[in-house]
C-alpha cells in the first residue's frame, strides 16, 4: 500500500531539510578552510554546487536545495542587503 500523499510530502521536506543541512555544514568547513569570514554570493554559491555534486543531489530539487543552502549561510554571514 502506498503512502497517503502528505507523508510523502513531510518525508521529502525532511529529506531536503537533511540535505539543505548538510550542504550548509560543508561549505562552514570549506569556508573556514579558506579562511573567508565574508565570502561572496558567489563563492558560497560555488561551494553549494559542489557539495551538491559530492552528495549526488540530482534532478529538479537540486537547484532548489542548493539556493536554500545559499541563503541560509548568507543570512548567518549577513551577506543580505536588508
Amino acid at each position: 500500500m502506498s503512502k497517503p500523499p502528505k507523508a510523502a510530502e513531510q518525508q521529502s521536506k525532511s529529506e531536503q531539510n537533511k540535505r539543505i543541512e548538510a550542504l550548509v555544514a560543508i561549505a562552514d568547513v570549506v569556508l573556514a578552510y579558506q579562511d573567508n569570514a565574508k565570502p561572496s554570493l558567489g563563492e558560497v554559491a560555488r561551494i553549494t554546487s559542489r557539495a551538491s555534486g559530492l552528495l549526488r543531489i540530482k534532478g529538479d530539487e537540486r537547484m532548489a536545495i542548493e539556493n536554500a543552502a545559499t541563503l541560509e549561510i548568507a543570512r548567518a554571514r549577513s551577506l543580505l542587503l536588508s
